[in-house]
Parts: structure tokens; sequence; C-alpha cells
């Protein structure tokens, strides 16, 4: 017996050693696959080793891993760009828009060396299941055009790998990130990266809309974004090199900002983030200066893309904040209540004869309103798609890779939950919607415990629902960062359960572990 336990240590060691080398070299081989034809034997030798030293430090210190890709992933066009400006080479530019594929594996080698993950790698739940059915049939689709030529599409390799990141990768992120013990201080810088990238892109969304044309200088000439569109990522830049967007709502001239993002759609999707985390705060028992300047600044943010689809979705994270917190209690509900009542007395009024309002009134509007007749015919065009062929055009199809690789099958659905069916088929829709649905509820029961998550999980449930009602209107999860920024914090806000012992320590209580909705409010539900 006393021998028993060296054993099964050293078989942990050797099982995690094995598996860590695994997804190295299957990392490697994604990347030199990917990289093909790009680069040279030595550049291709070199920046794989760089992607091994990544991988094995990110997998010893995961939350900062995690930090890094969430930092990196909305910043990637404008930082990237400034890069290849000062003189990084176009390949290594290049590459280093893989770092969140690698930062992903470095999150996958750290679930293999934590102990938690072998007593729960085949212990799967609802969410489990539904997210590796998803992968599975998007892995199928990814993999059987090269048996059956012609199928699916018939669309090339290298499109549908693109296309799969672009479905899958996020989901990789939240299975491993579930997976990884983080520490309360990792979650919580986390979730304060998060909120400090929205107050930027808040900062720079100012400047777009009271300053266009120094913002528009900005990018062209400090940062040389057009030449790194065109060179590095074979993409088109907007007309004119003109990236403030000027557009007539209802009669209005309005700007609609982009900030760093350079496009209203994936920033307002991406501030729901941050205004979740942040709303979810408001309910404590003390008020703290940057919640609030959170809480502001994401709305703010929201509203100045002019787009309803955000709005509706933050909208919708606000009042559930104030239900829940009315009905279990929290001691800030008050506080919460006279604060949203206060922003909508000063918001309503301004927004009387302002774009906004014009933007609503039309909602319900064909006749008159290209934009909603657009949406209309997009959604029964898509849906009438499943019904006929309910196997999906093949991977390549979703607006993001069609749009950049000019395929013949794209089609713009206007709703994330069609995209997918269109894409993967109805199977590839049902695990996808199962999959989320699976996760809001699994933020929720996390929520209500007395964990350091707590309150990172009832935040991202918060934004999660915003999110859904989003992805009803417009395509959600084409944007790396937003897709990999919820599924990432939301895995790891559901993380690995607390062994006994831990389970047997009280949690010591400060003013930072407040928690809401917490099993200390849950017990008046």
């Amino acid at each position: 017996m006393g021998e028993a336990y060296p054993v099964a240590q050293r078989f942990r060691m050797s099982f995690a050693t094995g598996s860590s080398i695994a997804a190295v070299a299957v990392a490697l081989l994604l990347f030199a696959d990917i990289s093909r034809g790009g680069l040279h034997l030595a550049e291709l030798t070199v920046a794989g080793a760089v992607a091994v030293c990544f991988i094995g430090l990110g997998a010893i210190y995961p939350g900062v891993t995690l930090s890094v890709v969430l930092i990196l992933v909305p910043l990637q066009l404008t930082l990237f760009a400034w890069l290849y400006k000062i003189g990084l080479p176009h390949d290594f530019v290049k590459e280093l828009g893989y770092t969140k594929d690698v930062g992903t594996a470095a999150i996958i080698v750290a679930m293999l060396r934590a102990p938690a993950s072998y007593r729960r790698l085949n212990n799967f739940d609802v969410l489990d299941w539904f997210a590796f059915g998803y992968l599975a049939i998007a892995t199928f689709y990814l993999v059987i055009p090269e048996v059956a030529k012609g199928s699916l599409g018939g669309l090339p390799f290298q499109v549908r790998l693109n296309a799969w990141r672009l479905d899958c990768l996020f989901i990789v992120l939240m299975f491993a990130a579930r997976r990884v013990p983080f520490t309360k201080g990792e979650l919580h810088r986390i979730r304060d990266v998060v909120v400090a990238i929205g107050l930027l892109m808040l900062a720079v969304g100012v400047w777009e809309s009271v300053d266009g044309g120094g913002y528009n200088r900005f990018l062209l000439h400090t940062l040389h974004v057009p030449q790194y569109q065109l060179e590095v990522l074979n993409t088109s830049p907007p007309k004119q090199f003109d990236y403030v967007l000027h557009t007539h709502i209802a009669g209005v001239a309005v700007t609609r900002v982009g900030s760093l993002f350079t496009d209203p759609l994936p920033l307002g999707f991406f501030m729901v983030i941050p205004l979740g985390l942040c709303v979810e705060r408001l309910a404590g028992e003390r008020l703290r200066p940057w919640v609030l300047i959170g809480v502001g600044g994401s709305a703010v943010t929201v509203v100045l893309t002019q787009t309803r689809s955000p709005i509706l979705g933050a909208a919708t994270a606000i009042l559930l904040a104030v239900h829940l917190a009315f009905r279990n209690g929290a001691p800030g509900r008050y506080r919460l209540m006279v604060l949203v009542v206060a922003a909508a007395v000063v918001a309503v009024p301004l927004s009387a004869g302002s774009a906004i309002r014009g933007r609503f009134s039309t909602t319900f509007q064909t006749s008159g309103s290209p934009d909603n007749l657009r949406h209309e015919i997009a959604l029964r065009s898509s849906a009438s798609k499943i019904i006929h062929d309910p196997l999906g055009a093949g991977l390549g199809s979703n607006p993001a890779t069609g749009q950049r690789f000019g395929t013949s099958t794209v089609t713009f659905s206007e709703n994330s939950y069609l995209q997918v069916g269109v894409e993967l088929g109805a199977a590839g829709m049902i695990a996808f919607v199962g999959a989320y649905l699976a996760l809001l509820a699994r933020l929720r029961n996390e929520a209500k415990r007395r964990t350091d998550r707590s309150s990172v999980a009832g935040g991202m449930w918060l934004a999660g629902w915003g999110l859904f009602i989003t992805g009803m209107f417009l395509h959600v999860w084409t944007s790396f960062p937003v897709a990999l920024t919820f599924w990432g914090i939301a895995g790891a806000a559901i993380g690995p359960p607390l062994t006994p012992e831990e389970r047997a320590v009280p949690l010591a209580a400060s003013e930072d572990d407040e928690v809401w909705p917490g099993s200390e409010l849950a017990v008046h539900a």
C-alpha cells in the first residue's frame, strides 16, 4: 500500500509528459501545415521553437497565458500592424496571428498537467457531450472532402482549415480551460484584463466620434493598418482608406464607432462581456469606482456603435441583473435599481431625436427599411436552406471565411445559430445551441455556489444571455476576440470542483470576496 502512491504518481507524471509531447507535436504539425509554402525551413524551425517555448511556459502559467491571449486578440489588428510598420519581417508578423492557437495549445497542456483533470476527463457532463459532438461534426466536415472529393462544398483544405479554426477554436479553449484549476487571483486578473481592454476601446471610440480625422490618421500614418491588411492579411481595407464609418440612420447623420476593432459590429458584441462582468458587481455590498466606470464605459461604447443587437444584448444583461438582485435579495439591489433608473432618465430624453430611437422605431418594419428587409430575407433563406439541405453547405460558408476567400457557398444568415446550421448542418446547429445553453446553465449553477469563481461566473452568465439574444440577429461568433474572450473566461469560471480537502477549509471573507449571485444569497431565492 505504501508503494501504490509513488507508482500512481509516476504513472500520472509519465502520462502528463507523454500527453504534453503529443500536444506539442500536433501543434507543430498544424503550424507547419498552415505555414507551408510561406516560410523557409530555417524560419519555420525558429517559429516552431518559439511556439514550443510558449506552449511550455504557458502550460506552467495558464492564468498568464489566458490573459495574454485575451489581450492580444482584441488588439491584434492595430498591434500587429504597428509591429509590421517598425520593421518586423512579413512572415514573422503573419505567424503571430496564430498566437491564439498556440495559447490554446498551452491551455490544453496545462489541462493535462493539472491533477484535477484526471478525475474529470472521463466524467463528461451535458456541456462536454454537446461540445464534443459539435467538435466531432466540424472535424468530420474538415476531413471528409479529402476522402470524397467535391463533397460538402468541395472547398480547398486551407479554406476549410481556417473555417474550422473560426468555428471550433473557442470551443476547444472552453473545454480545456474548464479543466484547469485557475486560482482566485488568476480569475480576477483575467476579469480585470477584459474590463481594462473595454475601457481602452471606450477611450479610442470617444476619440473616433469627436475627431474622426485624427483617428483615421492614427490608423493610416502611425500604425499603417492598410499596409498590414493588404500585405499580411491579404484583405481589403475600406474605400479610400477611411476607417470612420459615416452613415444616415432615420435621417440622422451618425458615426458608428469601431474603435481599435475598426468595425462597430464586433466592438458592440465584445463590450457586452465587460458590461456583464461589471454590472454583476454593482449588486455587491460596496460600490467600487472601477465597477461604476466599467458599467458606464461599456454601455456608452455599445451605444456609440449605433447597432441594435448589441444594445439589446446589453439591456438584457442589465435587466437580468436587476431581476436576480431583487429575487435573491442581493445587498446592493436598491443601489443597482437607482443607477439603472437614473441612467434611463438621462438616456431616454437624449435619444428622443437621435439615430438610436430611429433604429428601434423601425425594428419591425420591412417596408421603407432596406436593412430590416435584408435581415428578413437572410433569415428566411437560411432557414429554408437548412430544411432542404440538413447536411449543410460545408466548412467555409460562414460570412467571415466566405468573404475572406471568396467562396461560392458563403451565406449571410444574420443569425448565429442558423449560420451553424447552414455550414455544419442541422446536427451541428443542435450541438452548438445545446453546448451554449448547457454552458449558461453551468455558469448559473456556479454563480449560486460560495466559491472563488462565483462572481466571474455570474458576470459571464449575464453577458452570455446578452450575447445569446444578440446572436439572434447577427453573426456574433465569427469574431475571434468575442468568441475566445467569452468562451475562454466562461470555461475558466466553471473550472474543476474543489477537492475534499479544499471544501473542508472555509473561504476567507474580505471586501474582494463579495459574490453575487452567491450561495449566501441563493438561500433567499
